[in-house]
């Protein structure tokens, strides 16, 4: 049976893999939203009358207008969908009424610009330098650079079907994801923005008896596809509860022994759902008992940190009830602290719970570089921006400096490698190089860099590299990453 198959909602074009489609393709039982672990709710107590009452009916959509005016921002219409880019610096928001996409810098607390888009569905993808938005199900985009604001139209290589999704990783430089489908055949393609060329890349999968690759073309008449969602780096691509990761110059197929979606890390070495996966598959320790708490677990954007969004379920579920944000580090026995909640997420945790736990990761997002906690509630014309203060997690991390960016997945030989580490600490940080390859350089500022000159020459097809932050008090920490060399490749023909 073959795990790629599975990955996009798989095409019964293999003899024996029509069983493991339809599981990931049956719709969702009544009154259960599909990707949902469906844990028994105890009892409540009888004196809530909220609880013992008549079925709730489903949620109306928010009505816009932020209680927490402080920390909204405004923008012109109802927000579609949201996506991070620059390496969770910005956000990209499409409003269809208005047919734009607002690009927000929440470094500078303001608009950064906007982009044209539809009053339909837009196609949008971002990495650390630039977001594409597309109008139509055509592979003509527009490219907005978050350093220049300047835009520019781009084409990439036509395909036989209507592109349903594109995505990419928001520290990353690539690979976009495309993925296609007219009535029963599609395909999941890697671009490289830069070149706008195809990507090859060979598929390892043990449930296959035959040599795979992408691109990958499929068969299926089915209409839900899973969204990819690449992890911040690049390195991963989940589709709902399966993942392709990159081993080098190639990728692995991997399903996960759980039937709720999942979202990758920043780094894609770990899945998250209400439990921690490996990239192996491993089921890591639960962060709390989930017996007592409806929660989803999110990943940061950039940084080893995940969120946790809890609801006490034995609480009754009354207004201002018990409804947390609590940020880890990935690994890390306890928490660092709690984040703060916005009174509309809260209202939402409350009035639908299906809704919330399967949605939450369209609406909420973390930032620890450069520190923001952002929530668009559903139906809502505007986003709650809040500041979040990194340094006040310190203790509770160990007190070194913690760093807070993830850099790229991968460099093409020829072109340089650039990253800008950052790490928060206690007073001022010093950066210096402890391990990498020959021409790597650290800036004291904390900027890596390795020139052209050197990854086109550069032997082998990873590097490892090392860079360390020292604070005030002399305490230090050490990011470790490895980089994967690949030949770039050829630019198709006008």
């Amino acid at each position: 049976m073959a795990s790629v198959l599975l990955l996009l909602a798989g095409a019964a074009v293999l003899s024996g893999t029509v069983m493991l489609a339809r599981h990931l393709l049956a719709p969702a039982e009544k009154n259960e939203p599909a990707g949902v672990e469906m844990v028994p709710t105890p009892e409540r107590p009888a004196e809530s009358a909220e609880v013992s009452g008549p079925k709730r009916p489903p949620a109306a959509p928010l009505i816009p207008g932020p209680v927490d005016r402080e920390h909204a921002v405004a923008l012109q219409g109802p927000i579609a969908a949201i996506i991070p880019g620059g390496g969770g610096r910005y956000f990209a928001a499409h409003v269809p009424s208005a047919e734009r996409v607002i690009v927000y810098d929440t470094a500078l607390r303001k608009v950064a610009g906007e982009v044209p888009g539809s009053s339909g569905t837009a196609l949008m993808a971002a990495g650390r330098e630039s977001l594409f938005v597309g109008r139509d199900a055509d592979t003509n985009f527009i490219r907005w650079d978050f350093k220049t604001a300047r835009q520019d139209a781009v084409s990439l290589p036509p395909r036989a079907q209507p592109l349903r999704y594109v995505a990419m990783g928001a520290a990353s430089d690539g690979p976009m994801v495309l993925v296609t489908k007219d009535t029963t055949r599609g395909e999941l393609v890697l671009v490289d923005p830069a070149t706008r060329a195809d990507r090859t890349f060979p598929i390892d999968d043990v449930t296959s008896t035959f040599p795979m690759q992408i691109p990958y073309r499929y068969n299926t008449n089915k209409d839900n596809l899973p969204k990819p969602v690449p992890s911040s780096d690049g390195r991963a691509i989940v589709f709902r509860n399966g993942a392709l990761i990159r081993d080098g110059a190639r990728f692995r197929a991997l399903i996960l022994s759980t039937p709720t979606a999942v979202r990758p890390a920043a780094d894609g070495r770990t899945f998250l759902n209400r439990s921690v996966f490996s990239d192996q598959g491993l089921l890591l320790q639960p962060v709390v008992p989930v017996t007592e708490n409806h929660r989803r677990l999110l990943p940061a954007i950039s940084g080893p940190f995940h969120v946790a969004l809890e609801q006490n379920r034995v609480a009754p579920v009354t207004p201002g009830g018990p409804v947390r944000l609590t940020l880890y580090s990935n690994g890390a026995p306890g928490p660092l602290g709690s984040l703060p909640v916005p009174p509309e997420l809260r209202d939402w945790v409350l009035s639908d719970r299906k809704e919330w736990v399967v949605n939450v990761e369209h609406h909420l997002f973390f930032a620890p570089d450069p520190g923001v906690l952002l929530f668009h509630p559903p139906g809502a014309d505007w986003m709650y921006v809040h500041r979040v203060d990194m340094e006040s997690f310190l203790d509770a991390a160990g007190g070194g400096p913690l760093f807070t960016t993830t850099p790229p997945a991968e460099v093409f030989r020829g072109r340089p490698f650039t990253y800008q580490a950052r790490a928060i600490a206690k007073g001022d940080v010093s950066y210096w190089q402890t391990g990498g390859p020959s021409g790597m350089h650290v800036s004291p500022e904390g900027l890596i860099t390795w020139p052209a000159s050197v990854t086109g020459t550069f032997a082998g097809s990873t590097v490892e590299m090392r860079v360390t932050a020292r604070d005030q008090n002399r305490r230090e920490t050490v990011q470790t990453f490895k980089v994967v060399l690949v030949n770039p490749p050829k630019a198709p023909p006008k």
